[in-house]
């Protein structure tokens, strides 16, 4: 009798057990549902999902290449002065953008945004088509210099939230690389052959196509689905431009682009001069290495930026970042120290190559810093930096080679 309640009892012990053991099974598995479910809400996109990404990156590509060639041509048969206003127009153009951006995303969306950058960027090269009179190419440049940094924020802001963001980061940044690289070969060419040069910007049609196909594939961006898709970041009670102006990383990062612009117009600027002065070289091969150092550079954005988003995570930011800075002023050192044509025009190349990624990667590293609304105003603030650092520093080096009598390389090196 005992037996047989002892079995009883341990009978309804183990179904007790096993009872639980159900339970918490399928408790764990509710909870891994909801987890799933809570992780899907979440799912970072790529290139290729949703599939219209695809078509967005293909725009995207198409505008940041007509970007480029733009900026890279709009100094030929230019007299000084106009070329002058154009520099000071550029940097208008950047902060006006910086100060609107967020307003237009915010009303338009990135649809929109990507619309007016368009079109301005296309009218303003038809303008150019129609070849002006000269006070007018200042302001046509200008208006075509805002859709470009409009373009900059807009593509650079959403392409930092897909995965693999680096790369494609670099490969939009290589695009507008491609496009200053091609620029002046086609221009020559043109002018070579009797063809006005202001034709050359009948390029408008491909600043057309790119933001046909923008405003297309971006058509339920709006200006709702930006402030939904930013609004989990934002603090209602700070406004936009409290958060930016106290935004430690926003303001170094713009820094440093304004650095890494103006060092590499410099160095763009005094390519021909200094191995033609310095190291005795042709003025034809001269011209071959800068657009070699332009081709380089862009190959650099190509390449580099994939090497680096293969890397793992701990590795990102600052490593890769020194390391390039530190290539950059060894080959820096090896232009000035190389007294052969050919040896300086290696390390002129090969530092295009490893200098090419920088900007990429603080753009990167600005989307990782700030809350995603803070996205686009943070570029084009940027971009704004990068403008004064692109238009002034080769006017500096300019007036120090003029009381030198020298090209002033070295000073590049503490600037980084």
């Amino acid at each position: 009798m005992a037996s047989k309640n002892r079995s009883s009892s341990l009978s309804n012990e183990i179904k007790e057990v096993v009872a639980y053991r159900l339970d918490d099974v399928a408790s764990s598995a509710c909870d891994d549902e909801k987890a799933a479910d809570g992780q899907g809400a979440f799912i970072q996109e790529s290139w290729n999902n949703p599939p219209v990404n695809k078509y967005r990156l293909c725009s995207c590509f198409i505008l940041f290449l007509s970007g480029g060639l733009l900026f890279a041509s709009y100094d030929r048969q230019l007299s000084h002065t106009t070329v002058s206003l154009i520099f000071i127009g550029d940097i208008i153009s950047s902060i006006i953008a910086a100060t609107t951006v967020n307003l237009t995303h915010l009303s338009l969306g990135r649809r929109g945004t990507g619309a007016i950058a368009a079109l301005t960027l296309g009218l303003g090269n038809l303008a150019l088509a129609l070849h002006p009179p000269w006070p007018a190419v200042p302001v046509m440049v200008c208006v075509a210099a805002y859709g470009v940094a409009l373009l900059e924020s807009a593509g650079c802001s959403w392409a930092g939230s897909l995965r693999h963001a680096s790369g494609l980061i670099g490969m939009l940044q290589g695009c507008f690389g491609t496009g200053c690289a091609l620029s002046p070969l086609i221009a020559n060419g043109m002018i070579q052959r009797g063809i006005p040069y202001y034709r050359f910007y009948y390029k408008s049609a491909l600043a057309m196509l790119g933001g046909i196909g923008f405003t297309i594939s971006f058509w339920d961006e709006d200006g709702k689905k930006y402030a939904q898709d930013t609004s989990h970041s934002h603090k209602p009670d700070v406004s936009h431009t409290k958060e930016i102006l106290k935004s430690k990383a926003s303001w170094i990062l713009a820094l440093l682009v304004m650095v890494n612009w103006g060092t590499e117009a410099t160095i763009a600027s005094w390519i021909v001069v200094f191995l033609t002065q310095a190291r005795e070289g042709s003025t034809s091969n001269s011209s071959l290495v800068n657009s070699m150092f332009w081709f380089s550079f862009t190959i650099g954005r190509f390449v580099l930026t994939w090497v680096i988003d293969a890397l793992p995570s701990k590795w990102e930011g600052r490593g890769p970042m020194s390391f390039f800075i530190l290539l950059v002023i060894m080959l820096e050192f090896m232009v000035w120290r190389l007294p052969t044509f050919v040896g300086s025009s290696v390390a002129f190349c090969l530092l295009g190559f490893f200098a090419g990624p920088w900007y990429p990667m603080v753009i990167r590293m600005l989307t990782k810093l700030l809350p995603p609304h803070l996205h686009v105003t943070a570029i084009g603030v940027g971009s704004a930096f990068g403008a004064t650092g692109n238009s002034l520093f080769p006017i500096a080096a300019g007036a120090i080679a003029g009381s030198r009598g020298h090209v002033p390389l070295p000073l590049l090196l503490p600037l980084h």
